[in-house]
């Protein structure tokens, strides 16, 4: 029997208005800047391209905030400034305090081809961010269908192109009540407390 990962809520909720504005002050996010938070290890299964392409496709304003580590961090960087974009992307290495930079952005960005947990998803959807993330129609192979989560704009070809619009959408349809029936929801099925009883269940 498959059991689920969990999430604490007591660390992953969303902020109010304030505690957001003094977060991405804190962390130095562009004013007025609409943020793209990545978090994960930078490695080739996590889809990095698409998430540049996505970003050289969208207007000024989007920032990608990259929080982690990994082997493909300097071709990465190569990438970006070879297209010029690196004025729009801000690396973090990975911190303790992860979840501030879930409650500082406006959309998470699931970009990984392979990914078989989607600890990240059910994190940033406890924060009550928008998510974007490739369907299973697009070829890829990730646990996102089967968490069951709402409030996911899925980009159902594996381009930059399909990844910038399902963002487009997710920001979109971002709104205070929806975001929290899917922190409601999130923490129902995610909660410490439903991850402990599915193991003492087993």
């Amino acid at each position: 029997r498959l059991v689920r990962p969990g999430v604490d809520a007591g660390r992953f909720y969303p902020g109010t208005r304030a505690e957001i504005v003094q977060i991405r002050d804190k962390v130095g996010f562009p004013p007025g800047a609409v943020i793209w938070l990545f978090v994960g290890r930078f490695v080739h299964a996590k889809g990095l391209n698409y998430i540049i392409d996505a970003l050289e496709l969208s207007s000024d304003e989007n920032i990608l905030v990259m929080v982690g580590e990994g082997d493909r961090k300097g071709s990465l960087i190569q990438n970006i400034v070879q297209r010029e974009l690196h004025q729009r992307v801000r690396f973090f290495e990975k911190v303790l305090n992860v979840e501030e930079f879930y409650r500082g952005s406006d959309v998470f960005v699931m970009s990984s081809s392979y990914e078989p947990l989607g600890q990240t998803i059910i994190e940033a959807s406890a924060c009550g961010l928008p998510i974007a993330a490739f369907s299973d129609v697009s070829g890829v192979t990730t646990a996102t269908h089967e968490l069951g989560l709402d409030g996911i704009s899925y980009a159902d070809r594996l381009t930059g192109a399909s990844l910038n619009a399902a963002i487009g959408r997710a920001l979109a349809l971002s709104s205070d009540k929806a975001s929290l029936r899917n922190v409601e929801k999130t923490h129902d099925i995610f909660s410490w407390e439903a991850l402990l009883a599915d193991l003492l269940a087993q």
